[in-house]
């Protein structure tokens, strides 16, 4: 990843900087940073690999919201994401 536009490297962040997250949204953002950093990795760097990490952190934010109504419903409430998720020292 070396020479890496700066849109790239700002995109990039924005989706491997996951590590303030409580575990279950955690996995999830993980499995997608892990993606964007390999593509990052073996793909020429271009316009593209821009619009697509992109597309990618539209599809993260996506996933870790699923992820917030699964924990919420598991949780006995009605899944509204608005519902606040638990802290994590609360999730087991």
């Amino acid at each position: 990843m070396t020479d890496q536009h700066p849109a790239i490297k700002e995109k990039l962040d924005f989706l491997t900087n996951y590590n303030h997250l409580p575990e279950p949204l955690f996995s999830v953002a993980r499995v997608i940073g892990t993606a964007a950093e390999e593509i990052v990795n073996t793909v020429e760097s271009s316009s593209q690999i821009t619009i697509g990490l992109q597309h990618l952190i539209d599809a993260k934010d996506c996933f870790v919201r699923a992820k917030v109504v699964e924990v919420n419903k598991a949780k006995g409430n009605s899944g509204n994401p608005a519902e606040p998720l638990p802290r994590p020292d609360e999730v087991v």
